[in-house]
């Protein structure tokens, strides 16, 4: 009895699995995404000078006065894109999780940066609305 030979089946330990490419995707599309917004943000209060002079109100831009703007045209455009960016980011860590055999933590971080910056967007967004509004 001693001799006799058992199957067990091959189960690969813990920490073989491979991270989620996908995941790491993810996790530095939202850093990159959160860097972004800061960078968005600097911008933005370098322009804060130039709308003031103009009583808050943001005159046409033309191309004689787009320089005096470029800050404010650069930063909303940045923001912009780190939207599409955090979107992106979202969608490829939820593939990452749920992606069998891989590791998930970069795939968990990366859908809650990105899934924050999201709901960032959305909290300003409504309060915008409801500031405009009264």
């Amino acid at each position: 009895m001693e001799n006799e030979e058992h199957y067990y089946p091959h189960t690969e330990p813990p920490s073989a699995r491979k991270p989620s490419g996908l995941g790491i995707a993810s996790f530095i599309i939202g850093l990159i995404s959160i860097l972004g917004v800061v960078g968005a943000v600097l911008l933005l209060t370098a322009s804060i000078p130039s709308i003031l002079e103009t009583g808050g109100a943001i005159p046409a831009v033309t191309p004689e006065n787009a320089g005096e703007y470029m800050p404010l045209i650069i930063s909303s455009l940045l923001l912009m894109l780190v939207l599409i960016l955090g979107f992106i980011g979202l969608v490829l860590g939820i593939f990452g999780l749920i992606m069998k055999n891989r590791r998930k933590a970069f795939a968990i971080i990366g859908v809650v940066l990105n899934g924050l910056l999201l709901s960032g967007y959305a909290l300003l967004i409504t309060m915008s609305r409801f500031l405009t509004a009264a």
